[in-house]
């Protein structure tokens, strides 16, 4: 009889242990702050880039009088808090990434104390690229399935109590993706070799990302969430590979 491994609630734990773990650890709240600074910055500089942009390219348009003032005016505000929307969306993205090095200290903290063997993270700008083309992958993948299925909800209304749990499967199995990358860089595997991980322990990603997913509904929790996701992940992937049972 096949002997029957990590289940969705084991998977779904492994993100609150990811939480607990950080938090009771304050020597490692450097780290988990670096997405968030690297954020902050990148945010920062992107929005004011794109306010100045904006206000560069209405410079000089209209007479400045009456109505077209009011109208610069209201284009300069919507302009302005579009560039600074793109410029969060685009610092978020590029966060994960560029604060490899501090993901992969605390993948390497926590499979320590579990146990695992020690582990060495890849070159920066090598795993920069990696870790820039396993997100491209998953986007390439979860954002054609996510239009899918709102498009097949605007237009059939009655589907709507069908698309909406699959996108939540979507979302969470992209939050998974993200956050397993780490202790998977760490193992060296590739595109190919994580999606047969996925497959294979199906169950437990699953629970993991859809509580990742629930917990990314709260606006602002996506960054302090990642290095828990991290570390929740690592967890996640040394009990698969120790074949424990849930």
């Amino acid at each position: 009889m096949k002997k029957r491994g990590l289940g969705a609630a084991f998977g779904a734990g492994a993100v609150f242990r990811g939480i607990g773990f950080i938090a009771a650890r304050p020597s490692l709240w450097g780290y988990a702050m670096v997405p968030i600074v690297v954020c902050a910055v990148l945010a920062t500089a992107l929005g004011g880039l794109g306010i100045w942009a904006t206000g560069a390219m209405l410079e000089g348009r209209g007479s400045g009088e009456g109505l077209e003032a009011v109208g610069l005016v209201v284009a300069r505000v919507v302009l302005g808090l579009v560039a600074v929307l793109v410029a969060f969306v685009v610092a978020a993205a590029l966060a994960q990434p560029l604060s490899g090095p501090a993901l992969d200290a605390l993948s390497r903290r926590q499979e320590k104390e579990l146990g695992g063997e020690p582990r060495e993270g890849p070159p920066f700008f090598a795993g920069l690229a990696a870790s820039l083309k396993v997100t491209l992958f998953g986007l390439m993948v979860g954002l054609p399935a996510l239009f899918s299925l709102a498009a097949l909800g605007f237009f059939v209304p009655p589907l709507v109590v069908v698309t909406v749990p699959l996108k939540l499967v979507v979302v969470g199995l992209l939050a998974a993706w993200d956050f397993l990358d780490y202790p998977l860089s760490l193992r060296g595997m590739r595109t190919r070799a994580r999606v047969a991980f996925f497959v294979d322990h199906f169950g437990a990603v699953l629970g993991f990302g859809l509580a990742a997913a629930l917990l990314l509904l709260v606006p602002g929790l996506g960054l302090v969430l990642l290095p828990a996701g991290v570390v929740g992940g690592t967890r996640l992937v040394l009990a698969a590979e120790r074949g424990e049972v849930s």
